[in-house]
């Protein structure tokens, strides 16, 4: 049986805060408390980074067990926070355990020969890394971006969307429960009033080395602005213009459906939903 959320005056379902009862989306970290989960990431990296390769692969192998023990919750949780319908919702709980076990076979072997001569690489982890993440792929793009930093030996701290704080968290924990230590993943939610101070409060910390970002062009920018102002190295993923190029010779009416079909993906918050 579901979990069944409390609704508000209105009818909508949220998630109670456990200390106060307020609805999750609505609460915020302070800026104090955001400074604390920066050095937790810290002082977890000091151990995490020498982390052996095959014990990654392990907790990477495990979390992908238990991603896949949890298809039916994390379905649940997206579609009930995000109203996304249930084969988006499929697509992305069933792609957690797949990326998990992706990298952990990408991790076999980061050997890299030279032969006649002679070279030195030293492949070292950058740091924690913050990975601010939105809500139309909430489960696919959240797993990804934690595991990843995590296959590269790096802390995280996921930044949950304010829309979807439950599903966020759902990621977050799981990785926990696989044995990833204690601070090598931490999340945070902020309200939309508050983002904006929260997220430079992050940034600006001397031991936050890297900015992961999904999202609109002009969030994106500040981003960018805030990353340059602390000289931080980022990348992003910013969804725009999607333009869908019909040539002479297609079949218009399967071109058309296909359009139709393109633009209404995730009632149109797709980041690859055709606009033009």
């Amino acid at each position: 049986m579901p979990f069944v959320l409390p609704k508000d005056a209105e009818g909508r379902p949220f998630v109670a805060c456990i200390i106060d009862g307020q609805p999750l989306a609505n609460q915020s970290v302070d800026a104090s408390t955001a400074v604390l989960v920066v050095e937790s990431s810290w002082e977890s990296f000091q151990t995490y980074r020498k982390t052996p390769t095959d014990e990654r692969r392990r907790l990477l192998t495990k979390a992908a067990e238990l991603f896949g023990r949890g298809i039916s919750d994390a379905m649940n949780r997206q579609m009930t926070e995000t109203s996304c319908n249930e084969d988006w919702a499929k697509m992305n709980a069933g792609s957690m355990s797949v990326i998990c076990q992706e990298l952990a076979a990408a991790l076999e072997d980061l050997s890299d020969p030279v032969h006649d001569g002679r070279s030195i690489v030293v492949r070292e982890p950058i740091g924690p890394v913050l990975s601010i993440i939105p809500w139309n792929g909430a489960l696919l793009l959240a797993v990804r971006a934690v595991a990843t930093t995590l296959a590269a030996g790096c802390t995280v701290i996921l930044k949950a969307s304010e829309m979807c704080p439950w599903t966020h968290q759902f990621v977050a924990e799981t990785f926990l429960k696989a044995g990833f230590p204690k601070g090598s993943v931490n999340l945070i939610v902020s309200s939309r009033g508050t983002a904006a101070e929260i997220t430079e409060t992050v940034i600006s910390h001397p031991h936050l080395r890297k900015i992961e970002f999904i999202g609109s062009p002009v969030v994106g920018r500040a981003i960018g602005a805030m990353a340059a102002k602390y000289l931080k190295p980022t990348i992003m993923e910013l969804g725009d213009q999607s333009p869908l190029i019909v040539l002479d010779d297609a079949d218009l009416s399967k071109a058309a459906q296909a359009c139709a079909q393109g633009a209404t993906l995730l009632h149109g918050q797709s980041t690859i939903s055709e606009n033009k």
